[in-house]
């Protein structure tokens, strides 16, 4: 399916939803929503309105996932009155995105091409093969090899450290549950449909960043300023 189609269809669903309690998910949409409206008119000051193309398609993409993420917020609900803190913990807050900068310095080095079509494939292979843990260890080596291109690629950095926060805490939260609960309807099943939509939304992301990608390169952080640090909130090895 179009990508259109499916934002189309998805603008459409709120609709269906209107009793929805807004959680954890759909509040971290809620507040990107906003700023991403309000640095629109900022950046779009600064590049003669040609960025606002971006914006705006982050900002309906953004949109377009709210019944989605209202549904995965109602799932996560009955994890979350027994104390598991299932896609909260992992919702870092948009107060910890860094201030607005007009300019940064010019990146010295050059935007390197990438393939998301492969990060989607070797994420999917690692999990059939061991699960979150597996999908944890990739995600670990998909991001060491973006270190060497720190400026670029914002949007698919942000979404492939937020399933590597999500793989991470996964097997804790199987444990807590089977601990404090018991049961087949583990937490990490409902992990595994949140990363897959992730992947899903992983071109996309590719597509804004290469759009990113020349403002970025004449030292407007556009995107690269504009998401939490999620990469703090990772475990460190034991030493």
């Amino acid at each position: 399916m179009k990508v259109i189609t499916l934002i189309a269809m998805l603008l459409i669903a709120p609709d269906l939803v209107p009793s929805a309690t807004a959680g954890c998910i759909v509040e971290h949409l809620k507040e990107a929503i906003k700023i991403n409206k309000e640095r629109k008119e900022l950046y779009g000051a600064l590049t003669q309105g040609e960025s606002r193309k971006i914006s705006r398609r982050l900002i309906l993409f953004e949109k377009a996932s709210l019944p989605v993420a209202y549904y995965l917020d109602r799932k996560a609900k009955k994890y979350q009155r027994r104390g598991i803190n299932l896609f909260c913990n992992e919702m870092i807050s948009m107060d910890l995105t860094p201030p607005f900068r007009s300019l940064e310095t010019v990146p010295s080095h050059s935007y390197l091409k990438i393939s998301a079509s492969r990060m989607k494939r070797v994420i999917k292979e690692a999990y059939k093969i061991g699960g979150l843990l597996a999908v944890q260890d990739e995600t670990a080596k998909i991001l060491h090899q973006l270190e060497s291109v720190p400026a670029y690629h914002c949007m698919v950095r942000h979404f492939i450290e937020s399933i590597h926060l999500l793989a991470q805490n996964g097997p804790r939260y199987d444990l807590d549950y089977e601990r404090w609960i018991g049961g087949s309807s583990y937490p990490s099943r409902l992990i595994w449909k949140f990363i897959k939509l992730h992947l899903r939304s992983l071109s996309l992301m590719d597509k804004l960043d290469r759009q990113a990608a020349p403002f970025q390169q004449r030292g407007l952080p556009i995107l690269c300023q504009d998401i939490p640090p999620i990469a703090d909130y990772f475990s460190q090895p034991s030493p």
